[in-house]
């Protein structure tokens, strides 16, 4: 598995219903895309649940690299190239999720951004993730990590906000979910 996103980062004063619009018009087409596990659309409001900038920034988690190759180049990501220029596209390894059956109706997400320390072992590193992972208050998780950043995200899910202490903490609405 592989897991994508790209963050844009949107004017202060932009119209976030735009988004959503494009959301609602456009979030079936990836539905039952080839290779794709699960695609999250996910913006956030500025001021809207402490967030400091308004962004849309879809989460991807592929089966394989097929599937996000066809995606990239195949003619489906032109559409934000031609909308917002050119976005890097972060990549990273899903190291543990747990998706329960009501996924399909989460409406947030918190994000956690860790870094991972350097150390003589990465023996005990999934041990301590799964230690600190908040699984009693989330049913959905999904953890990536990036060993070119050394860093790992957590994702949490919800159908309802929540107040919740994290560190490097980022609150996404869903707008919509697509299942491959």
């Amino acid at each position: 598995m592989i897991g994508s996103q790209y963050k844009i980062e949107l004017a202060d004063d932009y119209d976030m219903n735009t988004i959503e619009k494009r959301i609602r018009e456009n979030g079936f087409k990836t539905d039952g895309f080839r290779g794709l596990h699960t695609k999250f659309y996910m913006m956030s409001r500025k001021s809207a649940y402490g967030m400091s900038k308004n962004t849309y920034c879809p989460l991807y988690l592929w089966n394989d690299s097929e599937g996000l190759n066809d995606f990239l180049f195949g003619g489906y990501y032109d559409n934000i190239l031609n909308t917002f220029g050119w976005q890097k596209v972060n990549l990273g390894i899903p190291l543990m999720y747990k998706f329960e059956e009501n996924i399909g109706s989460v409406k947030y997400a918190f994000e956690q951004i860790v870094d991972i320390k350097e150390s003589k072992s990465l023996a005990n590193l999934t041990h301590t993730i799964k230690e600190s992972l908040l699984s009693e208050q989330f049913d959905n998780y999904l953890v990536i990590y990036n060993s070119d950043k050394w860093k790992y995200v957590v994702f949490y899910f919800s159908e309802e906000y929540t107040d919740i202490e994290l560190t490097h903490a980022n609150v996404y609405e869903i707008k919509h979910i697509s299942f491959g």
